[in-house]
């Protein structure tokens, strides 16, 4: 299958349109991301166990604070706050 890039395209489509055809890829499509891509994006260990239904899941997953946010955080009080004796 091939990539129509039509004259009604905006330029912005067409690139994307240029893109794909470039790098092989046929078609886009929209999907919820899974309970694993969620856990990995959020900064959750590997084999980080979550219980409950795959909607528990993702509200606990949803709620939850990422770990390098909060590494980031540390480290910027670290270096802006003065030392207390």
């Amino acid at each position: 299958s091939y990539i129509v890039i039509g004259k009604s395209d905006s330029e912005t489509m067409q690139k994307i349109k240029l893109f794909m055809a470039a790098y092989g890829i046929v078609d886009i499509k929209m999907r919820m991301l899974n309970i694993g891509e969620l856990k990995r994006i959020t900064g959750l260990p590997t084999g980080y166990v979550l219980y409950g239904s795959k909607s528990d899941q993702k509200k606990f997953i949803g709620n939850a604070v990422p770990t390098y946010t909060v590494k980031a955080m540390v480290e910027a009080f670290e270096r802006n706050l003065p030392l207390v004796n």
